[in-house]
């Protein structure tokens, strides 16, 4: 059950404004993170791929690829399985980068 309080209220014009604080029930646990896969296969051209800090990542390219984007993985793995020919450039941060061939 949410418990909600009120913290402040104000008025601006005909406008009232309210800002309210939300406590979540404290019996609630984190969902444990999943890995993500993704899968580039044939002649493939993606510059907008980002990478998240939602678990372990598997990215698999196969074929002619041109692949580029965001990792910000600070608490996860990042690993690269590459097989034919192509470009992969991506700018971040991350636990582990594991690249294979």
């Amino acid at each position: 059950m949410n418990v909600y309080k009120l913290i402040a209220a104000f008025r601006v014009g005909y406008f009232e404004m309210f800002s309210i604080a939300v406590q979540t029930d404290p019996t609630m646990t984190k969902a444990p993170q999943s890995d993500q896969n993704f899968n580039f296969i044939g002649d493939t051209k993606n510059d907008s791929i980002l990478i998240g800090n939602f678990g372990d990542v598997k990215i698999t390219a196969i074929g002619n690829f041109d692949l580029a984007g965001l990792i910000f993985c600070r608490q996860s793995k990042v690993e690269f399985t590459v097989a034919g020919g192509g470009i992969a450039k991506f700018k971040g941060i991350c636990k582990e980068l594991i690249i294979q061939r």
